[in-house]
């Protein structure tokens, strides 16, 4: 996992464009009622602004709040 604040941000740059574009292809695919090959290049367009969204949930809404679950579950500095 991420130590620094950098190693936070290409974490999170890195998942989020392997997740938007992995559940762009499915959307994709059940729209058009199957996988086909130019889904793939479909999804890359939709890639950018998605992955913008995605990045900005992430780390103003997801991240904080899925940290403050996690640590009132337990204590990061005593639990391993």
């Amino acid at each position: 996992m991420p130590q620094t604040k950098k190693q936070e941000i290409v974490y999170t740059v890195m998942m989020v464009c392997v997740m938007v574009y992995g559940m762009v292809c499915y959307n994709i695919a059940l729209d058009v009622g199957g996988m086909q090959n130019f889904i793939f290049a479909a999804a890359l367009s939709e890639l950018p602004i998605m992955g913008v969204i995605g990045f900005l949930l992430d780390t103003f809404l997801v991240g904080p709040t899925a940290m403050r679950i996690a640590t009132g579950w337990f204590t990061p500095d005593e639990d391993k």
